[in-house]
């Protein structure tokens, strides 16, 4: 009885650190998902600013022939 009731003890504080830990690792998981898209988005952007400075460099070329 007392060995149950121990281990029935165990288990609910091992499934509660379990939650917990699934919380955190859920929080951590999002926090980089999030920083990857930003950097995703700052990449985006200065891949558009590089391709926009290299056509503005072709397009206003002057030859001097």
């Amino acid at each position: 009885m007392l060995i149950g009731w121990l281990g029935n003890q165990w288990f609910m504080d091992f499934n509660s650190f379990y939650q917990i830990e699934l919380y955190l690792g859920g929080r951590v998981l999002d926090c980089l998902y999030f920083r990857l898209g930003i950097g995703n988005w700052a990449l985006g952007i200065g891949h558009w600013a590089l391709g926009m400075g290299h056509w503005a460099w072709r397009e206003f070329q002057t030859p001097n022939s």
